[in-house]
């Protein structure tokens, strides 16, 4: 029912702080967008109305220069220099502005200044452009969501809480590195644990938690990580070391060392991944997020963990109890919600603007 609809929002964003919905995500819309700024960046080209920029170009705000009318034309292909009938050679706070947009728009430092960066950025021949914008909208034509669901863009490392096809709530996630990449995904949320136990996978005990058992053997009693044997019986390091590697596994139990922090969040998938909190908050400050061994930590977990259980009925009371646990509960969703795990590393804005960050993946070939 619509009046349910609406109730949920108000109190969702009761939670979020939150006064008013975000940006509004339509596939066919974004296709379309896509597709068009593609002809653009072709029409352009076929023209040649690119020309490259100095990298030692030093100009400040409200100077003139020969080159300021090449970087309006840049921005203006781009999106973000919507005045397209100025003529002038000054470096303005408008085109400040449209800068500083750009920058942000591409992961840059956004201080609405020329610097050597930004300017090798501007100067990207067409030719690549048109070719990465092709390869993600490939990308692009094979997804397909609607409604309430989780989107993480893998690229870009956040996590969307969407809404009625609104972005609510953004957060910085951790994703898999190059050589363990976390994978594109469609799936339904199904379960939360809180505190879980982290059974440390196969390749992870193989190529980490073994050699540790040589190099490092104090590492298992500081990060509270239990050896069990063949019979599941809890063995020290020493006699681990005399046991067969093949038949050992190892438990990291719940406590403020483990690894997947006080909640992990379950759905269905072949690549043996799961969101979960982290012990090790510092990450999220980092430029670049791609760290993990393909699982996603999530910047703040107990806000979805709140979402999904309001979600499924659950009482303010009752999702309190379930934060503030200390042994291990695992709580199944009635309402399973729909997860979407993407990879596009360039779109087109809702003001036509691209939107660009590093292929951590190399999957524009």
């Amino acid at each position: 029912m619509k009046t349910n609809s609406i109730l949920k929002a108000v109190i969702f964003f009761s939670l979020l702080s939150r006064s008013s919905f975000a940006e509004e995500i339509n596939i066919l819309q974004m296709q379309t967008m896509l597709k068009n700024k593609i002809s653009v960046y072709q029409q352009a080209k076929q023209y040649n109305m690119w020309e490259n920029i100095p990298t030692n170009l030093n100009i400040n705000l409200l100077e003139s220069s020969p080159y300021v009318s090449d970087i309006k034309n840049h921005l203006a292909i781009n999106g973000e220099y919507k005045n397209y009938n100025d003529q002038t050679v000054n470096f303005s706070e408008e085109l400040s502005i449209a800068l500083k947009r750009y920058q942000e728009n591409n992961s840059l430092n956004p201080t609405g200044l020329l610097n050597k960066e930004t300017i090798q950025s501007l100067n990207k021949p067409m030719s690549s452009t048109i070719f990465e914008l092709s390869k993600n909208l490939e990308r692009l034509n094979t997804y397909s969501f609607s409604g309430n669901y989780i989107l993480i863009n893998i690229p870009f490392y956040n996590l969307d809480i969407v809404y009625e096809d609104k972005i609510a709530y953004q957060m910085s996630v951790i994703v898999g590195k190059s050589r363990t990449q976390s994978c594109t995904l469609d799936s339904k949320i199904t379960s939360i644990v809180f505190n879980p136990s982290w059974y440390v996978p196969k390749s992870i005990a193989r190529s980490e938690m073994i050699p540790k058992l040589y190099k490092n053997p104090s590492y298992f009693e500081k990060h509270n990580i239990h050896i069990l044997n063949s019979e599941k019986d809890d063995i020290s390091v020493d006699d681990a070391i005399n046991e067969d590697s093949s038949n050992l596994k190892f438990v990291q139990y719940p406590g403020n060392n483990n690894a997947l922090g006080k909640v992990k969040f379950i759905f269905q998938n072949d690549c043996g991944i799961y969101l979960h909190d982290t012990n090790q908050r510092n990450l999220f400050t980092k430029d670049t997020k791609g760290l993990s061994h393909g699982c996603i930590r999530l910047s703040n977990p107990d806000l979805l963990a709140k979402y999904l259980l309001f979600y499924n009925d659950f009482n303010e009371s009752q999702i309190n109890n379930y934060l503030s646990l200390k042994n291990t509960k695992t709580v199944n969703l009635n309402k399973s919600f729909d997860i979407h795990i993407i990879y596009l590393n360039s779109y087109v804005n809702s003001n036509n603007e691209i939107v660009s960050t590093k292929d951590i993946y190399n999957k524009n070939k």
